[in-house]
């Protein structure tokens, strides 16, 4: 990318237009989706295209559903491997529940009562309105809604993705107060290793060297932004807060990103 197009492509980005140039094109991919049913096999309802394109830039209702239950499912299995027991969680968050691309499926995998939050207010509606579990609006930084040690297991999936490094520290902080001594959490990132890193124009040296790495920084919290760190430095950072279970590289798991197994100490 030449010097030109590369200032050119940060300005726009940086504009105060580019989130809405952002929504305009996830209305275009919900226009362009079709038809489709309006529940799944088990009679769950499925989302407006609209919502699924706002959190994952697509309207695929059958990659929705197959993409949210592995995810699940993997979440499930390296907590069990872990020592812990995903089934009989007690509480478990679901942080940036989206339109319950995950959450839907969670009465196959756990027993536990569900609770969901996320930013977007339009999308913890729909899920309160159609899922079963709690869903409530957060603000893109702490405090939750929750008091202290309440939580047995909580996951994130690709919402550690799109926000800063300070603001990550900050919901880590969060996340330690709700959740109980010995609780898990799981959070998914792009490690230096990810599938996309080549077509970022980050520079793999200055990743490595500097521990993150931003592309597209702007519109913290949205798609626009992804974040990219290293090993070294998500475990440097969360290590005064949590024991470090596992981390599964982005190249072999289901959901196509790193996760970062934690434990509460």
């Amino acid at each position: 990318m030449s010097a030109f197009r590369k200032l050119a492509r940060n300005i726009a980005v940086r504009s105060p237009f580019a989130l809405m140039a952002q929504r305009w094109s996830e209305r275009r991919v919900a226009e362009a989706a079709g038809d489709f049913p309006e529940k799944d096999e088990n009679g769950v309802p499925i989302p407006p295209a609209l919502l699924m394109a706002t959190i994952a830039g697509h309207a695929d209702w059958r990659g929705f559903l197959t993409s949210g239950k592995a995810s699940l499912a993997t979440f499930a299995d390296v907590i069990d491997r872990n020592g812990g027991d995903f089934r009989n969680a007690g509480r478990i968050l679901d942080f940036g529940c989206g339109c319950g691309r995950l959450a839907r499926h969670a009465p196959e995998f756990t027993s536990a009562e569900l609770h969901g939050v996320d930013y977007n207010q339009d999308l913890v509606t729909w899920c309160d309105q159609n899922l079963p579990g709690s869903f409530t609006a957060n603000k893109l930084r702490p405090p939750l809604a929750f008091p202290d040690d309440h939580f047995n297991a909580m996951y994130l999936l690709s919402v550690f993705t799109h926000l800063r490094i300070p603001t990550q520290k900050e919901w880590l902080e969060e996340f330690h107060r709700v959740l109980k001594p010995g609780a898990y959490c799981i959070i998914t990132f792009h490690d230096e290793v990810h599938v996309n890193l080549p077509v970022t124009n980050i520079d793999p040296e200055q990743l490595k060297r500097d521990g993150f790495a931003y592309y597209n920084n702007a519109a913290e919290g949205s798609n626009l932004i992804a974040t990219f760190q290293t090993n070294d430095q998500i475990s440097e950072m969360v290590a005064p807060l949590f024991n470090i279970r596992e981390i599964v590289p982005s190249t072999d798991t289901p959901v196509t990103q790193a996760i970062l197994v934690l434990q509460k100490k």
